[in-house]
């Protein structure tokens, strides 16, 4: 929006304000230097006005000692009124040393309490004339006031008329000297630049004033004007001539728009296209990125118009492109020779290293035997090459549909190309992925079965027995069901691994274990190696005859496995001790406790050892 134009400013001739500031800056300066000649004139007065006052006291200074030593008072106060009459002397205070003091003068009255330090007075001391040692008085004058102000405004006023004479007989030559040097002119080159037009540029700038031999800022103003508007006139000049070429160009560009717009519209379709295609990429499961892809090839096969629509990777084992994607689907029949296209079948050999994009096209009306159209099928193809990273590792073919490199439709399917080179990222990322999934699947299954058992006996392990063991107990208690467990310990195994080593005490253990697993097959029965040489067993919905039973079946396999123990001092065979505790509701409230028993029965059992004891 156009601001309003301001409303225009009255007009001042520039010689005023010269004039004015001319006529100010001389009044200053006269200002400043009537007020140094004022200060310099009033130290001149009182300087004549103190040499006066020394010249009358020179006069009386004599007379005036001899008259205080014979203390004749009546010729001092003659004195005293003579030394009064001299000029410039206002006041005669005269103190003697015995303490007597006259004053005379006309204004003796209000002088009376003058500062004695006045600078505009004199001040001496008597002396006897027989006795200059000796002091008779002291002698003080004051300048007359009134007499020493007069002369001073006397001297001002003259020197303040002078100085104003001069400050503005010198503010006026200024303000004449720039009237006629600057002023005129620049008057005169206004009223020019207001007569000018814009179809009248090109008429130059004149001052009017005799050439001189040196230049001024008004021949610079002169010329840069006349510079600008030369500058001006070429410009519009040039102007006129594009205004007539962008005429001419006007219908051209509007054509040119047209059909642009037009290409727009196509491309705007092509990329919501696109966006739907990549769209069904984000958060999808790793085993639906071949459908995603078959959607996308789809999508562009109908686009396009094309019959079919392939998506090729090239196989460097068998030096061809392969289809790994198709719309519609290709038959579940069709062998790994139907689906490879040979790069010897190509007009020329195009290996996947070639950093220029690929682009094939033919129909049967213009080409005769082309191999490609033989083995499609087609009347018609275009094919251009997938890129990743200036490696062309693909091709994208139509069926179908010929489309020349440089057509309107080209561009499109050389984007369709990067966006299949993007579907088959996304595919090989969600294939690997998958892959990547089902390997951690099976590893924390394999981690996850590590974590439970005993690597040395395959039995399970502490862990998995305090993960039973509490889900037992609540069973239990909220059934009110049976729990035992037994608490077993090899008897005297530390001498067995002294004896036979460490390596055949864990080929013992693990025989054991594969012996005793087969005691115990039932449902909810875990054996478990606590550590070491134990062992405990965790037998739900058994009571205490029958946990019993079940440790005298443990004891005795034991024993029937008949693994030699020559350190052992309860038998020539490995032997072991078991604590029998059946859980009593109501008694143990815990787990730990009902352990505790087995572990108490245990050492009880440890005692004569080979055997297997209840708890009480």
């Amino acid at each position: 929006m156009t601001e309003p134009n301001p409303s225009p400013r009255p007009f001042r001739p520039l010689n005023r304000r010269v004039v004015a500031w001319a006529l100010l800056y001389s009044s200053l300066f006269t200002l400043a230097m009537t007020a140094v000649l004022i200060a310099v004139d009033y130290r001149d007065e009182r300087d004549s006005a103190l040499q006066q006052l020394r010249f009358a006291a020179a006069s009386y200074r004599k007379s005036l000692a001899n008259s205080l030593w014979d203390l004749d008072m009546q010729a001092t106060r003659l004195q005293l009124d003579g030394l009064a009459q001299f000029p410039m002397v206002g006041q005669v205070v005269l103190t003697t040393s015995i303490g007597q003091t006259f004053q005379v003068g006309q204004k003796a009255g209000e002088l009376s309490g003058s500062d004695p330090a006045d600078p505009v007075s004199w001040k001496e001391t008597l002396a006897s004339p027989d006795h200059p040692e000796r002091t008779v008085g002291q002698l003080h004058l004051y300048v007359d006031r009134q007499a020493f102000v007069q002369r001073v405004q006397t001297g001002a006023m003259r020197i303040l008329a002078g100085e104003a004479l001069k400050g503005l007989a010198l503010g006026l030559l200024i303000a004449w000297l720039i009237a006629k040097l600057v002023t005129r002119h620049l008057s005169h080159m206004a009223a020019q630049v207001a007569d000018m037009r814009p179809t009248a540029l090109g008429r130059s700038l004149a001052l009017q004033r005799r050439d001189a031999k040196y230049e001024d800022e008004l021949d610079q103003l002169r010329d840069a004007f006349n510079h600008l508007n030369e500058q001006l006139l070429e410009h519009f000049n040039t102007q006129h001539a594009l205004e007539e070429e962008l005429r001419a160009h006007r219908d051209k560009l509007s054509e040119m728009v047209g059909e642009r717009t037009r290409s727009l519209e196509r491309l705007r379709g092509f990329h919501g296209l696109v966006i739907r295609v990549l769209t069904r990429f984000i958060n999808l499961p790793p085993d639906h990125a071949n459908a995603a892809v078959d959607h996308g090839l789809a999508a562009f096969g109908d686009y396009f118009g094309a019959s079919r629509c392939l998506l090729m990777t090239y196989d460097h084992a068998a030096r061809g492109f392969r289809i790994v994607n198709a719309w519609p689907a290709l038959p579940i029949s069709a062998n790994a020779d139907e689906l490879l296209l040979p790069e010897d079948a190509l007009p020329r050999r195009l290996p996947a290293e070639r950093k220029s994009r690929i682009w094939l096209c033919a129909s049967a009306e213009d080409t005769a035997n082309d191999p490609v159209l033989a083995w499609l099928g087609a009347s018609a193809y275009s094919a251009v090459g997938v890129e990743v990273k200036g490696n062309t590792v693909g091709l994208l073919c139509l069926v179908g549909r010929a489309i020349a490199q440089g057509s309107d439709s080209a561009s499109l399917l050389e984007l369709a190309a990067r966006v299949s080179a993007n579907m088959l990222d996304h595919k090989a990322a969600q294939m690997s992925l998958l892959d990547t999934q089902q390997a951690l699947q099976k590893a924390n299954r394999e981690l996850h079965m590590l974590s439970r058992h005993d690597p040395l006996t395959g039995l399970s392990n502490r862990r998995h027995f305090d993960e039973i063991k509490e889900i037992e107990f609540r069973r239990a208690q909220r059934t009110e069901a049976p729990l035992s467990v037994l608490m077993c310990d090899l008897d005297e195994f530390k001498r067995y691994n002294d004896c036979y080593g460490h390596a055949q005490g864990d080929r013992c253990l693990a025989t054991l274990a594969q012996s005793l697993s087969q005691l115990f097959g039932r449902a909810g029965e875990l054996l478990v190696r606590m550590g070491g040489e134990e062992f405990a067993v965790l037998l739900p919905n058994t009571g205490p005859e029958q946990a019993f039973v079940m440790a005298e079946r443990f004891r005795q396999a034991v024993w029937d496995a008949n693994l030699p123990h020559a350190a052992s001092s309860v038998a020539f065979r490995v032997t072991v001790s078991i604590g029998v505790a059946c859980m009593k509701h109501g008694v143990h409230k815990d787990f730990d406790s009902l352990l505790q028993d087995a572990d108490l029965a245990l050492y009880r059992a440890k005692n004569g050892r080979n055997r297997a004891v209840m708890a009480e």
